[in-house]
């Protein structure tokens, strides 16, 4: 166990869920009758992280692949909606091409939002997700930066409900971690289709603890 006194205390972390329509949310969070363009809006009310696939922004205009315009759009729209909130998406561009995310980030991706921090291309691709022995609940974690800020990602791989004591040693390990990368803010986000509820507010409350 990491001393209470470890600066490992010093890192910031945030929980989250993999996708606003995750079906541990469509089937035990959100109301049954909530219209489609207010679950970001629910889901803001009890947590502060949400990882996002870009075809949630768009998969009612078919191949994404075809309007930089549109999906300029609906990025920025995304932006609009979470600006001046203590609120961070975590928006995976891994199914578009390279070159595409890069203009993303050069001229589309909203100048703001590299003050404001809340919303973040993240790109799989590359090996730039590993496993990590280190953990004993399966995850993969990248580091990823911009405009001189240095973030962890977390992605927790487990599909079963996570007993107590193992979330709290993966909090601790996570911290030691955030350590020795050298970084402030962990972001720790649950993919299980089934328990990712359960699992990030069961994490949320034992950190609040610690």
């Amino acid at each position: 166990m990491i001393p209470e006194n470890s600066s490992t205390l010093n890192c910031d972390i945030r929980f989250g869920i993999s996708g606003l329509r995750n079906p541990s949310l469509t089937e035990n969070f959100y109301p049954s009758d909530i219209p489609e363009d207010w679950l970001l809006d629910y889901y803001r009310n009890e947590f502060s992280l949400i990882f996002m696939e870009i075809s949630e922004l768009t998969s009612h205009l078919g191949n994404i692949q075809q309007s930089d315009t549109i999906l300029a759009d609906a990025i920025n729209e995304l932006y609009e909606d979470i600006v001046g909130e203590d609120f961070v998406v975590l928006l995976n561009v891994s199914e578009l091409a390279e070159k595409r995310v890069e203009q993303l980030l050069e001229e589309i991706f909203p100048e703001a939002a590299n003050e404001d921090k809340t919303l973040f291309l993240i790109n799989f691709k590359n090996g730039a997700v590993v496993e990590s022995p280190a953990f004993a609940i399966p995850l993969k974690w990248q580091k990823f930066s911009r405009e001189g800020n240095n973030d962890l990602l977390y992605y927790i791989t487990a599909e079963q409900a996570i007993e107590p004591v193992m979330l709290k040693e993966m909090i601790e390990q996570i911290r030691e971690h955030a350590r020795l990368e050298e970084t402030e803010v962990a972001n720790v986000i649950f993919s299980s289709a089934q328990h990712a509820l359960e699992n990030c507010r069961n994490a949320i409350l034992i950190e609040s603890m610690m």
